[in-house]
């Protein structure tokens, strides 16, 4: 038990180290705009009133990001004991019957868009909605499948009505991974608090997060959700 809490403290870890770094990188970008028009024998010390601050923002949002990421994880922990999934994944059982469970999830979820279902070897077993085009093992669920941790995708834009992320967890049944559940979710809704954060006294100053692939995640314009960042050193952290 503590080396299972041990694995997933570190994989958390990881995942914020690379979060914190981009999105410091992101904020020092959006103060430049900022500091062009402060006199310059006060930038110096904005610099380093602003600096302290800027990495409490960000490690502040890791702590909201992922708390946000559990809550969605949380909503489908129920399925792992549900008899229908364990039989359709595991005995070839009717796959109708899981599709109405996601459905019935989704009512009671409305702020997501998607629900699918992949067996212990990655393939794709059902969905929510529609199965064309739908690949085994995504990158994503082989992450789950390799650490019996729930794991992220990068922002998608393909197929979906706005950018997204899909959130994959685990199926456990007695300590044994026999599947994964990935639900689909709209980027706004992680990043929803992300809209307050600024650096303080300047009102110019706002925040945007990036994932590890570039892909700008929140932006205050929606234009550029889903895009490549352009600033090849936010993109080098």
């Amino acid at each position: 038990m503590e080396e299972k809490k041990k694995k997933k403290g570190n994989a958390f870890t990881s995942i914020r180290t690379r979060i914190v770094a981009m999105a410091v990188g992101c904020i020092i970008l959006a103060l430049l705009v900022a500091y062009i028009s402060i006199v310059p024998g006060a930038k110096s010390s904005l610099a380093d009133s602003s600096e302290n601050n800027m990495v409490s923002l960000a490690k502040s949002y890791i702590k909201i990001l992922n708390n946000n990421i559990n809550a969605i994880n949380e909503t489908v922990s129920y399925m792992s004991n549900d008899a229908d999934m364990y039989n359709c994944l595991m005995q070839g059982g009717e796959t109708y019957l899981v599709e109405t469970e996601f459905n019935s999830y989704l009512r009671d979820n409305s702020s997501y868009t998607e629900v699918s279902v992949y067996n212990k070897n990655g393939e794709f077993v059902t969905s929510s909605g529609s199965k064309d085009g739908k690949s085994d093992a995504p990158y994503y669920v082989n992450a789950v499948l390799s650490t019996g941790l729930p794991a992220q995708s990068d922002i998608i834009t393909d197929g979906v009505d706005e950018p997204s992320v899909i959130c994959a967890v685990p199926l456990d049944n007695s300590g044994s991974v026999y599947g994964v559940v990935c639900i689909t979710v709209p980027a706004k809704v992680i990043t929803a608090d992300l809209a307050e954060i600024a650096i303080q006294d300047i009102e110019s100053s706002f925040a945007y997060l990036v994932s590890p692939q570039g892909y700008i995640i929140y932006h205050p314009e929606d234009e550029y959700i889903g895009k490549i960042i352009g600033n090849e050193t936010i993109r080098g952290f």
